[in-house]
This record gives C-alpha cells, sequence and structure tokens, in this order.
C-alpha cells in the first residue's frame, strides 16, 4: 500500500479505517471439534483461553501498526451453522436443530471476549484508540428463533443492526 499511495497516506488510512474482526468459530468448528488436534491438550476452557491470547496478540499487533477504531464479532450459535447440524445430526435430512454442545462453547466464550476487548480498550484508550464488542450470538438465535418474525426482511435487519453498533464507533 506505501508503494501505491506512500508513507504518510497508509498511516492516514490505518489510523482512520474501521476493522471489523471475526475469530474463533473455524477454531473452534474444525480445530477443536471435527479435528481433534486441539481437544487432546485443551478443554474447551483452556482452549478459549488460548484464543483469547491469539486475540489480544493479534489485537495489539494492529494498534501498534496504527489502527484505531477496531469491532470484534463474537461468536454467534455455532451449532446452528448448516455444516455443523449436517456433520453432527442423528437424521441429517430431518433433524436440523441446533447443536448445543457447539453453541455452548459461544456461550461460553463471548463473555470473555467481551471482557477481553473492555480491558483492551481501557489500556489503549490514551492512544485514541476505540475498540468494541459486537454482539452476534443473540441477533441469529433470535433469527433462528422466531424466523417467522423476520422473514424476507432478514438481511435489511441485520444491516440496520450493524449500522447501529458501528455509528457507535
Amino acid at each position: 500500500m506505501e508503494a501505491a499511495i506512500g508513507k504518510e497516506q497508509t498511516k492516514k488510512l490505518i489510523k482512520e479505517a474501521l476493522f471489523i474482526i471475526s475469530i474463533g468459530s473455524n477454531d473452534f468448528i474444525a480445530n477443536y471439534k471435527l479435528y481433534p488436534f486441539r481437544s487432546q491438550n485443551y478443554t474447551v476452557s483452556a482452549y478459549i483461553n488460548f484464543l483469547l491470547q491469539h486475540v489480544h496478540n493479534f489485537l495489539k499487533e494492529l494498534l501498534d501498526q496504527g489502527a484505531r477504531k477496531i469491532a470484534m464479532a463474537g461468536l454467534p450459535p455455532l451449532g446452528c451453522l448448516p455444516s455443523v447440524i449436517t456433520l453432527n445430526s442423528n437424521d441429517t435430512f430431518s433433524k436440523r436443530d441446533c447443536i448445543d454442545s457447539f453453541s455452548s462453547i459461544a456461550r461460553d466464550y463471548n463473555p470473555k471476549l467481551q471482557t477481553k476487548l473492555n480491558g483492551m480498550q481501557n489500556s489503549f484508550a490514551n492512544l485514541g484508540s476505540r475498540i468494541v464488542y459486537l454482539e452476534a450470538y443473540k441477533p441469529f438465535m433470535d433469527i433462528i428463533q422466531y424466523k417467522k418474525l423476520y422473514g424476507e426482511y432478514i438481511i435489511v435487519i441485520r444491516i440496520l443492526y450493524f449500522q447501529r453498533v458501528l455509528s457507535f464507533i
């Protein structure tokens, strides 16, 4: 980017940009549940802490590079993702209920992520940074549980939700 717009413009662009980040879904679904690489060495709680340390390091690197506006999404109800249901349902064609053992991971992870982000916001506020948590679990569960209420307007509702959150930043 520096080669295209110069060093000062690159710094300005990074400082003014909004970074929207989502970390964790694939880590839990693939690396922890599907392939047992991590689950052999970590409990769910220990793996959450492991990921949160990586979140901290990643965000610190972004801040060190000049990022000042960061929004990080929590995990959605992982057990409601179609691939998770397909791979874990006893009857893939007729029983399409969410798999709670996956969704419970998100319910455990999200409050800890929120606490981590709040702590980082407090630590780095002196840089003029803004680090916020984007709630993903509840809006998705609302859509899943009350799908008749949302119908064809689901996309509009999601856009309005994120506009509201982003206006906060």
